[in-house]
């Protein structure tokens, strides 16, 4: 997993190393950490809004490595997310803080271990 931020300037910035960074004026920080796959997870918090993602292989298919790496997908765990922060936008769908959109809802989908 590769993570770009940009700073308070604009300009791209890669995360590829374990560390904490301090974004927006310091009202934003970013937690590297290295996971046990040699992967990256990243925390994100601020006042409004703390989450965590880590990519993560399918376990349900194993002992299928090659069917569980083709649907790595992103853990999303919601810490905390205001009201403020959470008027629109997916998140704020998927975690019911606002009425869930068409769109939204034909990104969902279920696939089955067998």
């Amino acid at each position: 997993m590769s993570i770009v931020v940009f700073d308070d300037n604009g300009k791209k910035q890669l995360l590829d190393d374990a560390g904490t960074y301090e974004l927006a004026d310091k009202s934003i920080t970013v937690v590297v950490t290295k996971v046990a796959d040699g992967g990256l997870s990243v925390s994100i918090r601020s006042t409004d809004f703390d989450v965590s993602i880590t990519a993560e292989e399918a376990n349900k298919f194993l002992p299928n490595r090659e069917k569980a790496r083709r649907y790595t997908h992103l853990d999303i765990s919601l810490q905390k997310m205001t009201d403020s922060a959470a008027k629109a936008g997916i998140l704020a769908e998927l975690y019911g803080f606002v009425p869930m959109s068409a769109n939204t809802a034909r990104m969902m989908t279920s696939i089955s271990a067998e």
